[in-house]
C-alpha cells in the first residue's frame, strides 16, 4: 500500500519539491492518472537524453522498449496500482539516440488532489552491475567450457600420437625376445616390454578421461564368470608380487552369483590401479584380490570388489583426499612415505561413470588397507 506520510509530503506542486526535481542527481519521475509525465529530475531527463520539458506530458512507456512496454502494460502497472508499489523491476528504456539503458524500477502510488492514489513517483537505478556481472559469469562459463574442450582434444590427440611409437617399441621388443639372448639381455626385454605395457595402460586412460570429461564414455556388459573376471589381474599381478616375494591370495565367496552382468575392462582398469598401489606400497605380508556378495535382492546384487595389502596403510587425515582429481598425490598420503598413483582420481571418475562406490578402509586384520569398489550388478538368469 502507499506510505500516506511520504504521499503527503511530496506536494509536486510545492517549491522545495521542484527544486528537488531540478538538482538533485537522482533519477526520477511522476506520472498522472493517465501515465504521463508530469514532472522529472534533470539528472534522469539528461540521462535519457532529453530536456525535462520534452519528457513533460509523455507517456513513460513510451520510453520504454516495445518488450518492457507490453510488461508494463500487461503485468507491472496494474499490480503496481493495485498494491500501491513496486520494487526494483528490470526495464529497458530507450534514449533519445536509440541506445538501450537496462535500468531497475521503483515506484510508489500518490495522492492526487482530489484524494485517491491515482499518480505514482518513481525512482529508477542502474542495473549495468548486475548485467556486468550476468555478462562476465556468461564469458567465464565459455572461456571455461571451451578449455575443457581444448584439454580433452589434447588428451584424445596425444593418447593418439603416443601409441603409434609405442607399438612399434613393443612389436620390436616382442621381435627381440624371439632371439637368442643372454639372461641379462632377456631380463632387459622383459623390462621393456612390461614398462611398456605400463605405458599403454595410462594412453588408454588418457583417451577414457578425454571421453569422460564429456560423458562420452561407453559402458560394455556382458556376462562373465567372476574367476574369468580376476584370471587376467591375478596372471599380469601375480609375477610381480611374489618378485618382492610377497604372497598373492584371490578368493571369490560361495555366495557371489556364478555369471556377473559387468563391464568388465573397466573394472579391470581400476583393480589394476589398485594392485599397482598396494604393490607400490608393501614390503611384506601380502596382497589379496578378492569378490563377496555384500547384498542380494530380487533384481539385482550388490558386490564388492577389492584389493587387501600388508603395507603401511593410509593416513586418516588424508583419506577424505586421496581419491581427489588433479591434487598432488605426495608421499604423506602413506604412513612410511611410500606414496599413491595420482590414477586413483581417475578410477574415482570412472566409478562415478558406472554409478559405483569407491573407497579405502584400514585392513581389518592388521596393518595395510582395503580398496574397493561397489557395484550394484542386475542379477544373470
Amino acid at each position: 500500500m502507499p506510505n500516506p506520510a511520504l504521499s503527503g509530503l511530496l506536494d509536486l506542486d510545492a517549491e522545495p519539491v521542484r527544486e528537488f526535481f531540478r538538482h538533485a542527481p537522482v533519477m526520477m519521475h511522476a506520472i498522472s492518472e493517465d501515465g504521463r509525465i508530469i514532472s522529472v529530475s534533470r539528472y534522469w531527463a539528461a540521462r535519457l537524453g532529453y530536456t525535462p520539458e520534452e519528457m513533460i506530458g509523455r507517456r513513460s512507456i513510451d520510453l520504454l522498449t516495445p518488450a518492457s512496454r507490453k510488461l508494463a502494460l500487461e503485468e507491472i502497472l496494474p499490480r503496481f496500482f493495485r498494491e500501491g508499489e513496486l520494487h526494483r523491476q528490470p526495464y529497458e528504456f530507450v534514449r533519445k539516440d536509440g541506445v538501450v539503458l537496462p535500468m531497475l524500477l521503483s515506484a510508489i502510488t500518490l495522492q492526487n488532489p482530489a484524494g485517491g492514489s491515482g499518480r505514482g513517483l518513481a525512482f529508477i537505478t542502474d542495473n549495468d552491475d548486475r548485467d556486468l556481472l550476468q555478462r562476465d559469469l556468461h564469458f567465464a562459463l565459455l572461456n571455461a567450457e571451451r578449455a575443457n574442450q581444448a584439454k580433452a582434444q589434447f588428451l584424445t590427440a596425444m593418447s593418439h600420437e603416443l601409441r603409434t611409437p609405442m607399438n612399434a617399441i613393443l612389436g620390436f621388443a616382442q621381435l627381440l625376445r624371439l632371439t637368442e639372448l643372454s639372461a641379462r639381455q632377456s631380463a632387459h626385454v622383459e623390462a621393456i616390454l612390461a614398462s611398456g605395457d605400463q605405458l599403454m595402460s595410462r594412453l588408454s586412460e588418457l583417451l577414457d578421461l578425454s571421453q569422460l570429461e564429456f560423458s562420452k564414455i561407453q559402458q560394455t556388459k556382458a556376462p562373465v564368470a567372476p574367476e574369468v573376471l580376476l584370471a587376467p589381474l591375478v596372471t599380469r599381478w601375480k609375477p610381480e608380487v611374489e618378485a618382492k616375494k610377497l604372497v598373492f591370495l584371490q578368493h571369490i565367496d560361495a555366495g557371489v552369483p556364478s555369471q556377473l552382468l559387468i563391464d568388465a575392462a573397466r573394472v579391470q582398469q581400476i583393480l589394476t590401479h589398485f594392485l599397482s598401489n598396494a604393490l607400490l606400497n608393501t614390503e611384506r605380508g601380502g596382497i589379496s584380490l578378492g569378490v563377496r556378495l555384500l547384498q542380494k535382492t530380487g533384481a539385482s546384487d550388490r558386490l564388492e570388489l577389492s584389493v587387501t595389502d600388508n603395507g603401511a596403510g593410509i593416513d586418516p587425515a588424508k583419506v577424505d583426499e586421496l581419491f581427489e582429481p588433479f591434487s598432488d598425490k605426495k608421499s604423506d598420503f602413506a604412513k612410511s612415505g611410500g606414496g599413491w598413483s595420482v590414477g586413483l582420481s581417475f578410477c574415482r571418475t570412472l566409478a562415478d561413470a558406472m554409478g559405483a562406490g569407491i573407497g579405502v578402509r584400514p585392513n581389518p586384520d592388521g596393518e595395510g588397507s582395503v580398496f574397493y569398489l561397489i557395484l550394484d550388478l542386475e542379477t544373470v538368469c
